[in-house]
């Protein structure tokens, strides 16, 4: 594979563009109707929420189904309803989404931080042992859309009558068995945001199978959702991330540096009180259910064509074949340890790569920072987590959109390479 231009020209054109950008959404002329004002289109009313509640019952085998604004708004009213208090313990992988704790934060609960796998996903052995008379719920994330190991923990967390929350918030589309993922616990969680395997402006749904919790959800209905500044959120919506190619380099939050965290953090806490999804949101989700088959074996195809390229590159790890357990969110690439014959670069290669690959207009991404090494967080940890400590710092996401073409997979792969060959 070869380059057919010029470092210099290739650094005149990122000034200007993307040439792989992460998470762009698979929109087509369905989605985009549905964003137009509500008298131009007729999906967009207000009974589109409760249709799409129903889709999502039928589409993923449930008996109740709740859409709210946004993913960690379902984990709010998750925990809300199954009625914990101030004190109780709350188990979680450190290795996750800020957002997965904020809602314990504000629920006056205590995080329990838990260790990964070799999949990065939430390690049952850990959850063992951690798990004691406090702890109330096990929230189960299926990072980066690859199934998490949740039928094991369920095994303890029913042999301890402790609730399980199967958060599918990045794994829409994933199975395990044969079954969704999102659909294993007392209940489920999805998300509609940014970066996610089907997309809205943003949104997300509460999935249960009981009854009994169901009616203590009613009690915490979300409020309605406002439906003015409908259009000014999906043009945002398509300029930041269906033109994401385009408009990255322009828009002032990519131009800075990383927000100050404490800002970030009362961001987020300001959007937990559970609210109703807009009637646009669920129009464009419905229309994104339409094509979740495709999305899914798209993502799936092109992931495996991208471990095709890379798999003599014997200095990282990738994916291993997981079949439907894994929609490829992001695709992660693991940098191995011995790969690093320079002492000087010992820890840091992963964002080498980075950097380099998004000098060649390829955004790439870091992992999660676990939280328990954050200092708002790290009074919560009281266990050796030796897995997450070791390898959050190798790890690279890659970007995986359905819309990718086989050239812009080679690009990437020969990109990975040229950088390994250089070391």
């Amino acid at each position: 594979m070869h380059y057919h231009l010029s470092f210099r020209h290739r650094r005149l054109i990122m000034k200007r563009y993307l040439r792989i950008a992460m998470g762009s959404p698979y929109w087509s002329s369905a989605e985009l109707l549905c964003m137009l004002p509500p008298f131009m289109c007729r999906k967009r009313t207000r009974d589109s929420i409760d249709t799409l509640e129903r889709r999502i019952c039928g589409e993923f085998a449930v008996k109740y189904s709740v859409a709210t604004d946004l993913g960690r708004q379902s984990l709010t009213l998750a925990l809300a309803s199954l009625g914990v208090s101030k004190g109780d313990g709350i188990i979680l992988p450190s290795f996750v989404c800020q957002n997965v704790i904020l809602p314990i934060l504000r629920l006056n609960c205590v995080p329990q931080f838990v260790d990964i796998g070799k999949d990065m996903n939430i390690s049952p052995e850990s959850v063992e042992k951690v798990l004691n008379h406090k702890t109330r719920a096990i929230i189960v994330p299926h990072l980066y859309g690859q199934a998490a190991p949740i039928q094991e923990v369920l095994k303890i967390a029913r042999s301890r009558s402790v609730a399980v929350i199967d958060d599918a918030a990045q794994a829409i589309g994933s199975k395990l068995g044969g079954q969704y993922v999102g659909t294993f616990g007392d209940l489920g969680i999805f998300s509609f945001g940014p970066f996610k395997s089907i997309m809205a402006t943003r949104g997300g749904a509460l999935i249960t199978n009981s009854e009994k919790t169901y009616q203590n959800i009613r009690r915490f209905l979300p409020l309605p959702n406002s439906t003015e500044k409908m259009c000014v959120r999906a043009l945002k919506s398509l300029v930041k991330f269906k033109l994401r190619r385009y408009s990255y380099w322009i828009l002032p939050s990519n131009r800075r540096s990383e927000k100050v965290e404490e800002e970030q953090i009362e961001d987020n806490l300001a959007e937990l009180k559970p609210m109703r999804m807009s009637p646009m949101d669920a129009a464009i989700v419905q229309a994104q259910l339409d094509k979740l088959e495709r999305i899914v074996s798209r993502r799936i195809m092109l992931a495996r064509h991208l471990s095709e390229l890379l798999k003599e590159c014997e200095w990282l790890e990738i994916p291993r074949e997981r079949g439907d357990a894994n929609v490829f969110v992001k695709y992660l690439i693991y940098l191995k340890t011995n790969s690093e014959v320079n002492s000087g670069l010992r820890g840091k290669m992963a964002s080498e790569l980075i950097a380099h690959l998004r000098r060649l207009g390829i955004e790439a991404h870091s992992a999660y920072a676990p939280l328990h090494l954050n200092e708002h967080y790290s009074g919560y940890s009281n266990t050796q987590l030796s897995v997450t400590e070791d390898v959050w710092k190798r790890l690279v996401c890659l970007p995986i959109n359905p819309e990718m073409s086989t050239s812009d997979l080679e690009f990437m792969a020969s990109s990975i390479i040229g950088f390994g060959l250089r070391r």
